[in-house]
């Protein structure tokens, strides 16, 4: 049995990248984590139109979804996840807007992820055209704020 986060990296390296980052970043900076759950849907909505050769006709990530909804590319269930992954992941990127408590972040983040898991488990056999592998959910942790701090305290890392 493999983890969420390989199961995530068989489904697409690209989309595991994200996946994983955003996992990381829930408990923590839950902003970052649905900043990274954005980038996600908007690297998946690129990977569905690739595989079907369709060529975006906006740069949006609300128009490009529903370009998929209109080709009918995904069942619906599909597009509204990633309408509601889009929509959490811009709570994220915008936290002035929404004013949102940090806890009510970290559960918006948790949830995030648990629907992106969700929706990479519906689309593997369409994607893959094979059955999805049995995975198991590794819980979160709180170890990427801590990691941040390390690295920008005593390795002098500018970018942490």
């Amino acid at each position: 049995m493999i983890t969420d986060i390989e199961l995530v990296n068989q489904f697409s390296n690209k989309l595991g990248e994200d996946y994983a980052s955003a996992k990381s970043y829930v408990r923590d900076i839950p902003t970052q984590a649905l900043v990274f759950v954005r980038s996600f849907t908007h690297k998946l909505a690129i990977l569905i139109a690739e595989q079907h050769h369709l060529e975006f006709s906006s740069p949006n990530l609300y128009d490009r979804i529903e370009q998929l909804n209109q080709r009918r590319l995904l069942d619906v269930t599909a597009i509204r996840a990633m309408h509601k992954l889009r929509s959490d992941g811009n709570r994220g990127a915008h936290p002035e807007k929404y004013h949102l408590t940090q806890t009510q972040l970290v559960a918006l983040a948790e949830k995030s992820i648990k629907q992106i898991l969700n929706l990479v488990a519906q689309l593997y056999p369409v994607l893959h055209y094979a059955q999805v592998p049995a995975y198991q959910f590794v819980a979160f942790d709180s170890l990427a704020g801590r990691d941040l701090c390390y690295r920008a305290m005593m390795q002098n890392d500018h970018h942490a």
